[in-house]
């Protein structure tokens, strides 16, 4: 390349500035010229009032050919009349607009941005607010052109209309039109370069999508169509009905500001993603109605209607504002095209390959954009001043390639995001650094801390959602802590506009504006989870306490003694089991007394530690809030003291596998010392402080305990003191740090794979340690905000699968959850209903992610040593209701531990079991009490003990899994041998009935679950077993079993096998063979109901029949319709789900409400008899109870086989009216979407069939009887 001397440059806006500095800094040109064709600096930061509308040119700028070339006189120098053709020079600026990213990320490495903030901003975000009013931004530009005298460079007003290549000389010439001169004309010249920088800019000529019959309404309706560029806020729009098209921020910023002043709701038609950074919170407000795109619009006979291409519609729409997008135009280089809105044939972004004269600076996107400029500004400056040297021009080529085939060759090739370091250090590299004593502008390294800061600005505008989200609710504008936003709110239509822009999302958080209280825990603490680590914190003010849990640290079994045998004998037992029998079958009843066990060294689920974080003595706390948010698990609590307006946000992330703690202020922090307490003593864990890191180490027994490791490391953002500040066993944090993050790992040597023969039953792992500081040590490396957005990514990913909507008639979400669940009554209060099945739903995804145990008794949070019932696996209703409508609300996928848990730790031990109580060498089984060690023999209380059932109700699970997700690979490697395995346990089991002498097979002996005699022929067990036995026939094909012999088996016993349906003397579902129900008998268990739900026996055999739906009606109203014998959350959703599939909707509404309002603490943790203990099977069991109140979607219908009939809305209470269910999983595969009207009627729903199995005909009705089509 020849020598450049002199250099032209397009535009002064951000890019366009820092490469004129750039070029003037290497003093190697003896001429910069800058063009510019607005009237001062700043690019798309200049602002103009009273702007005209120019009506969008549809047709032209879908097929983004509206920015044409003009036509250039043919004599230059020369006067012409004045261009009136648009050349999109009008402003993007609303008067209250500021920066949506931290202002720091937008500075030059180095010139810095004012730190002017406007009231508006400190109002919203606090008075460190990082975010700056669009005027501190354009004039920072222009300060930058105009500190060294570089506006003497630039020719304002002058627009660059054509440049193109000499090939003689071998110089650019360029063509400029400088506007309203003489007599109203326009002046043309023209001038020659060596080089030209382009640094125009891309977002000038807005894209608008061709939606037809836009053209026609905008032809009618000038002024009512714009491009979000053209918006100046909301005033003009009160009272209006306003559709906005886009999913990015001009879009939903745009959207948010008219609520409350045009017409409710606003029309959102969502195109694209939405914002990587911002997601969709704004949409989420309930002001705000999604819809699909835009089919159509009419604007015939005076109509003007948006039709959608789901086939609704919104007729009177006065306004259309498209957040669409821009197009990339270049019409003053003839020779240079776009391409899939790009320029194509760039090096870097920046070097044209074809011409090394050709630079571009600014043609990228997604963050960091000022300071890539400077990176691109610097690099091109070095290229044509000769001081550094491109690559080859194969290089650069495949250069392009290498990015197109990664990144695609449209707009997404311009994207940074995410490889900033790669990029700038590229940059870097080829500019080089002036050699000493020569000019130049230096690059520093790239610094993590740009992104970290960047992506802390983003949060900072979530957390400011949502705060807003639980006052929009009050219809207050904002959750602001600080006293000037109530003078914001009233300080006109400026300020209006922007409190505004803050949108509510739907009920899904729970809060409090007072702390929890560590004596009570259980009941006041939001719990945090990511499977494996559980979380409580109890938002106190000056000693935060954090309670931990690791869902494998239990106490005794093989780790206390290395000859444990899970309950089994050492002896056979199954010799007493004929003279058990026979005894049974002549008098109706006996004893198991021989089959009984003890069960020494059982040991308990058990805390782990409490994370303690003490700040001091902070006086008088104002403002305090805390809330739980469902859709994202993020804890956060914040408060001021003082002049300090503290924030604490805490998660636990199943990416990282770590929790996290962070606390930060808008000054600074108080001085703070973090621990981690064990109050064991014997054994005492040992607790050490290394690197800022504090480590407790500890066995549950001296010698031989399981091993358990819990690390806090703290680190501090940002900061600039690496000195360690472990103090003996604590990490005393001095004052003055503004932000602080904590990062918690834990493990033990549990190893669940180690349960079986081979490993000797040990379930002994690898000590703790290495791998709990690797992950500690790995996560802390990141910064927050990674952290962050890959946790909220995970779990909005999981949770997000359904949606239940419900009306907040009471206006309930101006109410603390704490006081709502506190004064919770009867009828209810749908508000709360949703709350909590959210919750519910919440708090499985939180206790159950492939790796980590099933939830047990409590989930995964405890604060005993020595929780209730050892917090272990009940399996005669409490682990099988942990596991209720999972799979029907999106959530199978996190099944994958029950799986695991009954295949690493039942099965292995339960084929033991099976020989030595029952004689049999086919199969397995498991009992009702069992730990994590294996423990599947009998415990010494038949009532509870002798549930030999247990594998057949877990077989349940296995086949509604398959059912739902059709997953053939998994049911044939992982489902089927554990229901195979049941079958064959009890084809070993089954006896002929020598009591009725009927001919049919029972079991013998059994126990109803917690509940009368040891008899034979239970109820419930034998509705089980005809359930696993239809189940290995009916997925037989899927299971690629080719064993017929076993098949036959089946069939052959299935014939004769009582189905445990037998109506009694006063009309119940018998409980036992034998008619000995006591009428009005409240047992908390509905055992005889199994086969009506969660099973199918009942409705696959009799149908819904009058005489079996009375039959279950008396046997419901038997067990009684208020507080039953332990007064338990589960037996009253357990019930509620009952009358729900009865249809019975004022029965069903009137046991989930007494549920809640009895059981439900105020933290929305379910209380067994109404106090601790905590018990979390009625958090699990009340979602299914609300999903047999959506839909009846039986297991196997009565008659034609081919058809599935599924009746929406079988009891949807009137309070409940205007509702809607999105996401619900169809047997046989498929999901639905639905709504209701006032009364509770569905009127409306969508299906998607697609991967369905063999069923052929799907047909849906609603109460009453009813067909409904439903779209697909």
């Amino acid at each position: 390349m020849p020598p450049i001397k002199s250099v032209a440059v397009i535009g002064t806006g951000p890019s366009g500035a820092i490469a004129v500095d750039a070029l003037m800094q290497e003093k190697a040109f003896d001429r910069v010229r800058v063009f510019e064709r607005q009237e001062k600096a700043g690019g798309c930061w200049v602002s103009r009032e009273n702007e005209r509308h120019v009506p969008l040119d549809v047709d032209k700028l879908s097929a983004r050919t509206a920015d044409a070339p003009i036509a250039i006189p043919s004599h230059l120098p020369a006067f012409a009349p004045a261009v009136t053709q648009h050349r999109f020079t009008d402003s993007h600026i609303y008067p209250n607009l500021h920066t949506n990213v931290d202002a720091s990320t937008m500075e030059y490495s180095k010139e810095s941005i004012p730190a002017l903030r406007s009231e508006m901003s400190i109002g919203l975000h606090g008075p460190d607010t990082p975010f700056r009013h669009h005027t501190v931004i354009r004039q920072f530009v222009e300060d930058l052109l105009n500190r060294n005298g570089y506006q003497d460079l630039v020719e304002y007003n002058t627009t660059v209309e054509r440049a193109i290549k000499d090939p003689q000389t071998n110089k650019w010439v360029l063509t400029l039109r400088r506007a309203g001169q003489s007599n109203g004309q326009d002046y043309w010249w023209s001038e020659t370069f060596d080089a030209l920088v382009v640094a125009s800019g891309h977002f000038s000529v807005p894209y608008v999508p061709a939606i037809p019959g836009l053209a026609n309404f905008i032809e009618k309706y000038p002024e009512n169509v714009l491009h979000t560029k053209q918006y100046r806020g909301p005033e003009r729009y009160h009272g209006k009905k306003v559709v906005t098209v886009g999913a990015s921020v001009s879009a939903a910023d745009t959207a948010v500001s008219l609520i409350g002043v045009a017409r409710s709701p606003i029309y959102s038609v969502v195109r694209g993603r939405y914002n990587p950074y911002f997601g969709d919170w704004a949409f989420r407000h309930p002001s705000i109605e999604r819809r699909p795109s835009i089919a159509r619009v009419s604007s015939e006979n005076g109509e003007r209607t948006v039709y959608f291409e789901d086939g609704t519609s919104v007729s009177d729409v006065d306004y259309i504002i498209l957040g669409t997008g821009f197009t990339w135009t270049l019409p003053y280089l003839p020779d240079i095209p776009t391409r899939n809105n790009r320029v194509p044939d760039l090096y870097l972004h920046v070097f044209h390959q074809n011409d090394a004269s050709l630079v571009f600076v600014g043609g990228v996107g997604a963050g960091l954009t000022f300071k890539i400029f400077e990176w691109q500004a610097v690099a091109a400056a070095r290229v044509l001043a000769g001081k550094a040297q491109l690559p080859s021009l194969e290089e650069q080529r495949r250069w392009e390639e290498d990015r197109i085939a990664v990144k695609g060759d449209g707009p997404a090739f311009t994207t940074i995001n995410p490889d900033f370091p790669e990029y700038f250090e590229t940059l870097r590299r080829l500019a080089g650094e002036p050699k000493e004593g020569e000019p130049g502008r230096v690059l520093p390294p790239f610094e993590q801390e740009w992104m970290d800061v960047f992506n802390a600005g983003h949060e900072r505008r979530i957390r400011m959602w949502q705060r807003a989200n639980e006052a929009a609710a009050k219809n207050n504008a904002i959750a602001s802590p600080l006293s000037i936003m109530p003078q914001m709110i009233v300080s006109g239509p400026s300020a209006v506009f922007y409190t505004l822009a803050v949108p509510l999302a739907a009920a899904k958080s729970l809060w409090s504006d007072s702390p929890g209280n560590y004596s009570s825990i259980i009941t006041t603490a939001f719990p945090l989870g990511n499977g494996r680590l559980g979380a409580m914190p109890i938002g106190s003010y000056d000693k935060e306490i954090v309670n931990l849990n690791v869902d494998s640290l239990w106490r005794g079994g093989p780790f206390e003694n290395p000859t444990y045998s899970g309950g089994n004998p050492n002896v056979s037992k199954a010799g007493a089991l004929p003279g058990i029998r026979e005894w049974i079958f002549q008098n109706g009843t006996g004893n198991v007394s021989a089959l009984l066990g003890e069960f020494p060294d059982y040991g308990s689920y058990q805390v782990l530690a409490n994370l303690t974080i003490d700040l001091g003595d902070l006086g008088n706390v104002n403002g305090y809030r805390r809330s739980l948010d469902l859709e994202s698990a993020l804890y956060s609590d914040h408060f001021s003291t003082g002049d300090k307006y503290i924030e604490r946000e805490a998660f636990c992330s199943y990416p990282d596998n770590v929790c996290a703690y962070r606390l930060s202020s808008n000054s600074s922090l108080p001085a703070i010392t973090f621990g981690l307490e064990n109050q064991l003593t014997s054994p005492a864990p040992n607790v050490t402080c290394h690197g800022n890191s504090i480590s407790l180490y500890g066995q549950t027994d001296p010698s031989i305990g399981m091993i358990y490791n819990a690390r806090v490391t703290v680190v501090l953002p940002g900061s600039t003191n690496s000195s360690d500040f472990c103090s003996s066993s604590t990490v005393k944090v001095p004052e003055g740090e503004k932000d602080v993050l904590l990062v918690f790992a834990a493990g033990t040597n549990y190893d669940a794979t180690k349960g079986n023969a081979e490993a000797g039953f040990s379930f002994k792992g690898e000590d703790p340690y290495t791998t709990v500081l690797k992950t500690a040590t790995d996560a802390a490396k990141k910064s927050y905000s990674v952290l962050k957005s890959s946790h909220v990514k995970d779990f909005q990913d999981v949770f997000g699968k359904f949606t239940l909507n419900l009306p907040d008639p009471n206006g309930s979400a101006d109410q603390p959850t704490t006081e709502l669940l506190s004064s919770y009554t009867q009828p209810g209060d749908p508000y709360v209903e949703n709350l909590l099945f959210d919750f519910g739903r919440y708090l499985f995804i939180s206790s159950s992610r492939p790796g980590s145990l099933p939830p047990n008794l409590q989930g995964l949070w405890t604060e005993a040593y020595s929780p209730a019932w050892s917090a272990d696996y009940h399996a005669n209703i409490n682990l099988q209701m942990n596991h209720w409508a999972v799979d029907q609300t999106g959530l199978g996928e996190q099944t994958e531990p029950l799986w695991s848990y009954i295949a690493e730790t039942w099965l292995p031990r339960g084929a033991e079991t099976a020989e030595l109580l029952y004689g049999t060498s086919e199969g397995w089984v498991t009992h009702d009490e069992m730990n994590t060690f294996g423990h599947t023999a009998m415990k010494n209380v038949a009532q509870w003990a002798d549930y030999p059932a247990t594998n057949a109700w877990l077989s349940h699970h296995v086949w509604d899994h398959f059912d739902y997700s059709q997953d053939v690979s998994w049911y044939r490697q992982t489902g089927y041998p554990i229901l195979k395995g049941t079958a064959q346990f009890w084809l070993s089991q089954l006896v002929q009935d020598e009591y009725f002498k009927d001919g049919t097979l029972v079991v013998n002996p059994c126990n109803s679950p917690e509940h009368g005699p040891t008899t034979f022929g239970c109820t419930h067990y034998q509705q089980l077993i005809w359930e696993v036995f239809d189940h290995v026939l009916r997925g037989w094909e899927a299971s690629g079993d080719d064993d017929a012999s076993f098949k036959a088996a089946i069939s052959s016993k299935f014939a004769t096998l009582d189905p445990g349906i037998h109506i009694g003397s006063w009309g119940q579902i018998q409980e036992w063979k034998l008619d000995i129900d006591v009428k009005n008998d409240t047992h908390r268990h509905l055992s005889n109901l199994y086969g009506w739900y969660p099973g199918y026996a009942i409705s696959a055999v009799h149908g819904f029949n009058k005489t079996i739906t009375d039959a279950v009606e008396t046997t419901l109203y038997s067990r009684g319709t208020g507080v039953e014998d332990s007064n338990t959350g589960w037996g009253k959703v357990w019930r509620s789900a009952c009358w729900g599939l009865l249809n019975n909707t004022d029965e069903a509404y009137s046991e989930l409400s007494l549920a809640i309002q009895d059981n439900f603490a105020d933290n929305g943790l379910d209380m067994y008899g109404g106090s601790p203990p905590f018990q979390i099977d009625a958090n699990f069991g009340l979602v299914g109870a609300v999903v047999q109140m959506l839909v009846r979607d039986l297991d196997r219908a009565s008659g034609d086989a081919d058809v599935q009939r599924v009746l929406l809305g079988p009891a949807i209470p009137a309070a409940w009216g205007g509702g809607s269910v999105e996401g619900l999983r169809l047997r046989g595969g498929g999901v639905v979407n639905f709504h209701w009207d006032d009364d509770g009627v569905v009127d409306s729903c969508s299906v998607d069939v697609s991967g369905r199995g063999s069923v052929s005909q799907l047909e849906f009705f609603v109460s009453g009887g009813q067909a409904l089509e439903c779209s697909r």
